[in-house]
């Protein structure tokens, strides 16, 4: 991911997002609407991060690795 990262719901009921450092420090936490979500990482240091989807309940749907490359 450059600058902005995009999450498309894809039919799944996501309600939030968290990106979070691979030292575990919360970076961001996003309200996700129905769609497509854009969320800039443009002032982001450049590394790795998890992104965690989580769904109506605040269970955890998915969580992926992204790197952050400027």
């Amino acid at each position: 991911v450059n600058n902005l990262l995009t999450i498309n719901s894809n039919g799944k009921a996501i309600k939030s997002c968290e990106l979070i450092s691979v030292s575990g420090q919360l970076v961001k936490r996003i309200n996700v609407t129905s769609g497509t979500t854009y969320i800039s990482v443009s002032k982001e240091n450049p590394g790795i991060y998890i992104l965690k989807l989580y769904g109506n309940h605040d269970e955890v749907l998915e969580v992926k690795k992204i790197t952050v490359v400027h």
